[in-house]
């Protein structure tokens, strides 16, 4: 009677979506870009900086480092360099005097919230210099 029934091996592997995450990168670059223009217009902090070599007023070494690695993964789009690449940001931004700040439930303030039925998670952190919110986040909050 048992005969019949034969197991089999199953084999699985995950795959990253190239194009897809190709999309999330230029997307996420051309929002940072975004983002970052106006920041810098309103504050005025970039505009009166010149624009000229490492150590004399410009970008330091390792902003310069993460740009070029960034832009690097874009020539070539390569969508899983972006994302390895990109795990340097939170530290870059924390050498800038920039926290990210993820979504706890009592700093809603700092985030733009959407409903959800999964519950709380942080899309995109808040990023905040010392007490000041220099961008808003956005996460989920449960809904019912």
């Amino acid at each position: 009677g048992r005969g019949w029934f034969r197991p089999r091996a199953v084999r699985a592997r995950a795959a990253a979506d190239p194009e897809k995450l190709w999309r999330a990168l230029r997307l996420t670059a051309e929002t940072m870009d975004r983002k970052l223009e106006a920041f810098c217009s309103r504050s005025g902090e970039w505009t009166a900086r010149p624009a000229s070599a490492v150590g004399e007023g410009g970008p330091d070494r390792a902003t310069l480092t993460l740009c070029g690695e960034l832009l690097e993964a874009l020539y070539a789009q390569n969508g899983e360099l972006a994302l390895q690449r990109l795990t340097a940001l939170p530290a870059w931004l924390r050498a800038q005097g920039v926290e990210p700040e993820d979504y706890d439930g009592e700093n809603a303030a700092s985030f733009e919230l959407l409903p959800s039925r999964r519950g709380a998670a942080t899309l995109r952190p808040a990023l905040v210099r010392g007490e000041k919110l220099l961008l808003a986040g956005r996460a989920t909050e449960r809904t019912d």
